[in-house]
């Protein structure tokens, strides 16, 4: 085990390079119609907003949403995560946790990167963290029951049950 406690909160560089596809496709798309004229940069214009940037803003600010001022500990010796947000601070003992799904999405999609995942716990309860936090590739996931879903636009869903925080 490389540390045995780790802290994580929202960052700024997980942020971009959650949004890079979303920012390079349209650029590439742009650099190669600024030949054909006015209409046609425009016309491409319409379509990248429509395509790509406005279901990334979506995406993002639900993510962002979710995760503002939120704090995850995790500490591997204790088999404990300790999330903090909005003043509330909440245990999970990693015993307590039935299973993470981690929801992405299809390969080659302009939202590509945009990732959550959801601590289903044993008491019926859930808690979202999403990769603007922590990335996926995490030991944890290695030590609890881990699921995969793929949808094809990674929006934040509601889950049955309440949410911890």
């Amino acid at each position: 085990m490389k540390n045995d406690y780790l802290i994580y909160k929202v960052s700024f560089g997980q942020q971009v390079v959650s949004a890079a596809h979303a920012l390079i496709v349209p650029a590439l798309i742009i650099f190669f119609t600024v030949g054909l004229g006015l209409k046609m940069i425009i016309c491409c214009l319409f379509v990248i907003v429509m395509l790509f940037w406005i279901p990334v803003f979506s995406i993002h600010f639900n993510y962002f949403k979710e995760d503002n001022g939120k704090i995850v500990e995790i500490n591997y010796e204790d088999r404990i995560i300790i999330i903090q947000q909005y003043g509330q601070k909440k245990k999970i003992q990693f015993e307590d946790i039935q299973h993470i799904t981690i929801n992405h999405t299809k390969r080659y999609s302009p939202w590509l990167n945009y990732r959550y995942a959801t601590f289903r716990l044993k008491n019926d309860r859930y808690v979202v963290i999403t990769r603007f936090i922590m990335n996926f590739d995490e030991e944890l996931y290695t030590l609890i029951d881990t699921k995969s879903k793929n949808h094809w636009y990674p929006i934040i869903e509601e889950e049955e049950g309440e949410k911890l925080i």
